[in-house]
Parts: structure tokens; sequence; C-alpha cells
């Protein structure tokens, strides 16, 4: 979108930036995030989910009494939205890996192999569970691993108003899927329950990444009283520029660059950025996501002032 603007245009368009100003901030539409991480919940809703979450834990614990011998200490070590592949990270085989699906999106529930080998140990009726190394499941460990934490995960998925099926054992990279099998509907995104369980041998982590996790409705933003602007200049398009950030780069490396190279630039992660209006810089911004498409998320509109 591009216009000139004469000089009272100018300064009518400074006028309404200023007023603005005056004003309480609208509600961000666009969520600041890091790459890997596909956010979508705002924080407050996450803030909400955490501690909705901790209340339920006893009642999810419990769902694993038949399997312990009596319901584990069970507690919430995190609760973050993160990108689907971050579920191998860490995993070495064989690991011990329970697959499931939510309305045919693929999820997975993570426990440390020992931990899990050790709780098989007690559900098939070992008066001491075997302390060793992680190993294959055997044919009936396989069958019943899923059967053992199919009612603790739909427990903790219902308090998500999600529905599990198609649990299976994994233990093999090859076999434990990708987020890209559930169709058309197919996202990255996984909400990540991260539970520390007290089982037969002390401690462990088991991490469940739950897909179909959205946001709640919003409600509408209420409008503002800004102030107006001349009626000749309301329907005035405007370029917009976001400056990314620049680099000094020599001639013998510019002319040197092959596909795959990167050239840092000024901009640390997360930074500011730089909106330029008319090519005058005027608003301040943070780089997100909105619709799956990149957006900046206004943090100023203070303009800079002008050296002397």
């Amino acid at each position: 979108m591009t216009g000139n603007l004469t000089p009272e245009e100018t300064r009518a368009l400074s006028l309404a930036f200023a007023a603005g100003e005056a004003q309480t901030p609208r509600a961000a539409q666009v969520e600041s995030r890091q790459f890997d991480r596909p956010n979508r919940l705002p924080a407050a809703e996450l803030a909400q989910l955490r501690e909705g979450l901790r209340k339920a834990l006893p009642e999810i614990a419990r769902e694993l009494s038949p399997a312990m011998r009596g319901a584990p200490a069970m507690e919430l070590a995190e609760l973050a939205e993160v990108h689907a592949e971050t579920v191998t990270q860490g995993l070495v085989e064989p690991f011990a890996v329970l697959r499931f699906e939510v309305d045919r999106q693929p999820g997975w529930l993570v426990w440390e192999c020992k931990a899990a080998l050790a709780t098989l140990d007690v559900a098939l009726g070992a008066a001491e569970p075997t302390d060793g190394s992680a190993r294959t499941f055997t044919n009936i460990e396989r069958g019943m691993f899923p059967r053992m934490l199919a009612p603790m995960l739909a427990r903790l998925a219902e308090h998500f108003d999600l529905a599990t099926t198609n649990l299976s054992s994994v233990q093999t990279f090859d076999s434990i899927g990708h987020w890209r099998q559930g169709g058309d509907k197919s996202e990255p995104q996984r909400l990540c329950v991260t539970l520390g369980i007290e089982g037969p041998l002390g401690a462990s982590t088991l991490r469940v990444f739950l897909p179909g996790v959205m946001p709640t409705a919003r409600p509408a933003l209420r409008a503002e009283k800004v102030a107006p602007l001349p009626a000749h200049l309301t329907e005035v398009e405007i370029e917009l520029h976001a400056r990314l950030g620049d680099a000094d780069v020599p001639l013998a490396q510019l002319l040197a660059l092959e596909v795959g190279d990167v050239i840092p630039l000024g901009l640390l992660a997360g930074g500011e950025l730089e909106v330029l209006v008319e090519d005058q810089p005027s608003l301040r911004a943070t780089l997100g996501r909105k619709d799956q498409h990149l957006a900046l998320r206004i943090t100023s509109t203070k303009r800079p002032k002008r050296e002397a």
C-alpha cells in the first residue's frame, strides 16, 4: 500500500499516533514466540491451565493405583506448548513411549524406560521391581504398557476436553511416528505436560505431548476512542516496512556466499524491530505469527527524536 502525503496530512497522522499513546493499550492479537514453539495459547490461559491441572493431579494419580499398588505422589513440573518434533529429543533406544491419537492427530507419552519397566514388574505381580538397565519390552510387557497407562492418560486428556484412542507401545524411532501423519489437520503444536512421579524405583519424569489443545474464544476487543482523522484522510493508504536488521559484509565474503550460508543480523532473537511509516521510523514491534503468517506485535508508538 502506498500513498504520497502532504505536510498537512503528515501532521494529522502524527497527532493521531500521539493521541493513541494516551489510551490504554489494546490486548495483543499477535503473540511473541520462539519459532521452535508454535504458540497459540496466551500466557494467562497457560497459567490457568497449570493451576487447574495441579488441582486435578491427585485424581489423575489415582488412575495408576492398580499398577503401583497405591496412588503415587505426582507433581506438575512444567506445562508448555512445544513443537511435536521435540518428542524425540534425548531419547535413546530402547525407550518407553506410548503412542496415541486425539481426533486422528498423533500424541505421545514418554516415560523413563527404567521407571516404566519397574512399574510393569509391579503391575505384573513381581514382589520387587527389577532395578536394571533399559531394555526392550517382552511381548507381555508390550501389551501391558498401554493398558497400565490408559486410565491415567484418559483422565489427563479429559481435563483438556480431549479423548485418546489407538494406544500402542513404541520403543524405536522407526515406529514412533510423525506429527504429519495426522492428515489434512496435521499441525506441529503440542501441549507438553511434564509430570514428576514417585514410583517403585523412586522419582522419574513422564512427559505427555497432547495434540488439539486450542485457545478458548476470546471476547471481541473493545472499541477505543481515538482522535478522529480528517474525513479526506480515512482512505489514504500508507506503506509500512519492518526492518529486521542489517549486517556489514566484506565484498570478498559477499562474492563467496553460497546457498545455505547464514548471515547474522544485528537484531537479537526476541528483540524489537523498527517499523517505518512512509520510510520514517515511527513504531517499535516484535516478530510473531498470526493465522500461519508472520506478523508484528506493536510495542511502542513513540517516534524517535530526530537528530539535530
